[in-house]
Parts: C-alpha cells; structure tokens; sequence
C-alpha cells in the first residue's frame, strides 16, 4: 500500500490529492504496481479511459484479470472476448517471457535469463555466458554479459563472445570507462590508447602504444619511443624506432638536451642528427 496522486484537472484548477494506492480496490501506484497478490486491471463495468485498479484476479494458474492481465511472474493466454483466459508462470527459464510494459516490445525474464525467439518459439533462456544471448540492461543500460565477454551482434542476434585477447572484440570498461584488453602487449582497436573494437599487439616498432597502467605516460613501447603522428588529440599514438640518424631521440624528458641518440646529441627539434 502506498500513496498517489489522484484526481481530474478541470479548467485549469487542480483537483488532484493524494490517496491511497496499490490495496484492493484503489487505484493502482505508480508504474502500475499494487499490493503483492493483486494485478492492476481495468475496472469492471467502468469506463474504458478510467483509472485501474488493484483486483485479486490474476494468480498464477487462475483467471485472468479483464484486458488479459496477470499479476506478476504470470501471462495470460487463451484469453477471447468470451473467455477470461488463464495465467501461466513467465519469466523463468525454459518458461514463456513476461508481458513488456510501457514501451518495451520484447518480453521480460527474470534475473539472468533473456527473452529470445518470436511467437511460438519465445522463451526465456540463459544469458550472459559464452554462445548465450546477452541480458538486457538495466537502469536504461546496454545489453551485458558476465566478465571476460562482450556483446557482439551477429546474423542470429546479440551474443556473449569471449573478450580481452589477441583478436578478440575488447572487453566494455567499467563504471563506463574505455574498453580494455587483458593480458600485457595488447591495445583495444589496434590503435591509440581505446577506441573500442577488437584487441591487437602493442608496443613494438610500427604498432599501437600499449596503455600506461599508471596513466601517467601516453603509452608504452617495449621497444622505441611513443610518438603522436597526425598532429593534435586526432593522430594516433605510434611506437617509433629510436636514437638513429634522423630518428626521434630516445626518452621523454621534457628537456631535449637529456634524450640520447647513437648518432650524436639530441637536436632541437627532438631528432637526431
């Protein structure tokens, strides 16, 4: 039981207050919930556009409520304009999926299951783990799978693939952070510091710069130097043989005069002569 705004708005004036919600018999709360063992169904006998409210109609195994309506963890079929119809359990696996509500056009399941197939074939089924569908999100989130997949949208749908290593789709961040790859020698995108995409080498002459653990680098080579190419925040971070002649200089002190080269002193310009 809780409360509601309720009421009519007639020219203007307000006439709304709140009352009791969610009992048998009132008016249903909001999100159309009510007391535990009661559906929020039309009203018998009322006018088609008036408020639902909370009945005892609904339970699993019983009638359904007037619209097809069941309570919750229940879905009616069988309903016709001369049959009430009965509800059967939803949501679980291997079971029918829920009824959508609001805008939602896929079914709903219970924790750690996804709403998959159409019509006839629609159940619920396991979700999250390697070849299984992706769990839907929650909170306005994107689909997810457990640690060490990714989503990745295939010709049968979305699926959890396994994520982190060397050409495999880069692991999400957390807390929506950049997408990652496990493991060291390994940059997500093939380029840059992120991006997103699949996970590839890093670190040596010619390849991506690997991220720096401790963020305080641009990146990291086992070999040569991490060099921006392209000009600005657009280029991407390149590692480049170092020290010879016409090479950039060896280290990443902010004074030249203290990077090395085989060929000489370090120029200006940070290359070597």
């Amino acid at each position: 039981m809780g409360l509601s705004c309720q009421g009519t708005v007639v020219d203007g004036g307000a006439t709304r207050t709140c009352e009791v919600c969610g009992a048998e018999g009132k008016e249903c709360c909001a999100n159309a919930t009510c007391d535990a063992a009661l559906a929020c169904a039309p009203t018998p006998g009322a006018a088609a556009n008036a408020p639902r409210t909370c009945q005892s109609c609904g339970a699993v195994g019983g009638d359904c409520c007037g619209g097809g309506i069941c309570q919750t963890g229940g879905r009616c079929e069988g309903a016709t304009t001369t049959a009430a119809g009965k509800c059967s359990a939803c949501g679980g696996g291997g079971q029918m999926c829920c009824a959508g509500t609001g805008l939602a056009v896929r079914g709903t399941c219970d924790a750690g299951f996804a709403c998959t197939g159409a019509g006839a074939t629609e159940a619920c089924t396991a979700c999250g783990g390697a070849g299984q569908a992706c769990c839907p999100g929650t909170g306005g989130g994107g689909a997810t799978c457990s640690d060490g997949f990714a989503c990745t949208r295939g010709t049968a749908g979305n699926s959890c693939t396994a994520c982190g290593g060397m050409g495999q789709p880069c692991c999400p961040g957390t807390g929506g952070g950049a997408a990652t790859c496990t493991g060291t020698g390994l940059v997500c995108g093939g380029g840059g510091l992120g991006g997103g995409g699949t996970c590839g080498p890093c670190g040596g002459v010619g390849q991506a710069c690997c991220p720096d653990p401790a963020m305080v680098a641009n990146g990291l080579c086992t070999t040569g130097e991490c060099i921006r190419r392209g000009g600005g925040g657009g280029g991407g971070l390149m590692c480049e043989a170092c020290g010879g002649k016409g090479q950039v200089c060896c280290g990443t002190s902010a004074m030249v005069s203290m990077r090395t080269c085989t060929t000489g002193m370090c120029q200006a310009n940070g290359n070597c002569p």
